[in-house]
Formats: C-alpha cells, sequence, structure tokens
C-alpha cells in the first residue's frame, strides 16, 4: 500500500497554506487554509483567484507563469533572487535545469551556488517550481521540504530520476 504523503507550504506572507496530499505519483487532494492575521488582517480576497486555482490544479498542463507579478507575491527578495525566481516560473511542466543552467539563464554564469541560496528562499513553492532545479549531472539535489517530496513532485510532472 503506498500511503499518501503531505506536502504543506505557506505562501509568503500572504497568509494562504496549501497543503498537498499526494499518493501513487498524483496529487489526490489539494486543501487550502487562510491565517488570520491580527495585524492588517489578511483574507482570502487579498490573495488571487488565479493563485487558488493554480494551486488546485498544480500542475497545470506545463503552462508556465510569472507569479513575480501577481498582486499578492511578497515583496522579498533581492533583486538576484527575484531573478533567479523568474527563471524558475518560465521553467514548463517536466522542465528540470541545473543551478548552473539558472546562473547562466540570468547572466550569473558561476554563480550556481548563489543559486541554490536563491532556491531555497523561495516563498511560493510549487507555484515557482524550485523542485525543478537539480545538481549537476541530473542529480536531485537538496530541497528544503526534503527529497522524497522533491522526488514525488517530479514524478507527477512526469520526471523519473535514477536513484
Amino acid at each position: 500500500m503506498n500511503r499518501a504523503t503531505e506536502y504543506a507550504v505557506a505562501l509568503g506572507d500572504t497568509g494562504l497554506h496549501a497543503a498537498l496530499s499526494i499518493r501513487n505519483d498524483a496529487v489526490t487532494r489539494i486543501r487550502l487554509t487562510m491565517e488570520s492575521r491580527a495585524s492588517g488582517e489578511m483574507t482570502a480576497s487579498a490573495v488571487s483567484g488565479s493563485v487558488i486555482e493554480a494551486l488546485r490544479n498544480w500542475p497545470d498542463a506545463g503552462r508556465a507563469v510569472d507569479w513575480l507579478d501577481d498582486p499578492a507575491f511578497p515583496p522579498i527578495g533581492t533583486a538576484f533572487q527575484r531573478r533567479v525566481w523568474r527563471a524558475l516560473c518560465a521553467l514548463a511542466v517536466g522542465e528540470t535545469v541545473s543551478y548552473g543552467e539558472v546562473a547562466a539563464r540570468i547572466g550569473q554564469p558561476g554563480a550556481a551556488r548563489a543559486v541554490g541560496q536563491a532556491v531555497n528562499a523561495n516563498p511560493w513553492p510549487p507555484l515557482v517550481p524550485c523542485h525543478r532545479v537539480l545538481s549537476a549531472g541530473g542529480h536531485l539535489g537538496g530541497y528544503a521540504l526534503g527529497t522524497g517530496i522533491k522526488r514525488k513532485l517530479l514524478r507527477i510532472e512526469g520526471v523519473e530520476l535514477e536513484t
């Protein structure tokens, strides 16, 4: 029996939390909750319907969306981090790249380690698809929520990696 794995993320400081249940390499359920904030009360209407819909339908048939342009995307990150996150948003479902490739795409060849730090600071996984970044040679590499979750997210997108 394949047990369900729960992948929970908080989308930056929006108050929106998503929990994806993954079983047999498929998302079987997505639970969205909105955290109430004492200061600056955040409501579901503050998060665009497109964000909620994208989470409900993740992964969305290969469509790339630049989530940094969404009004609910948190105004955080250095200019470098935001360039990395934009590059991740351009990746299609099932497309993988290395940290070095991301560095080259943003015009910073040789900055693979810095890209790794920016990927780790991603506030909106899996919408900003940091799980699609692999280490050199196509190996899994790390993932803030564990490599098991990263492997499952990639499998859902049709990417099989050697163990």
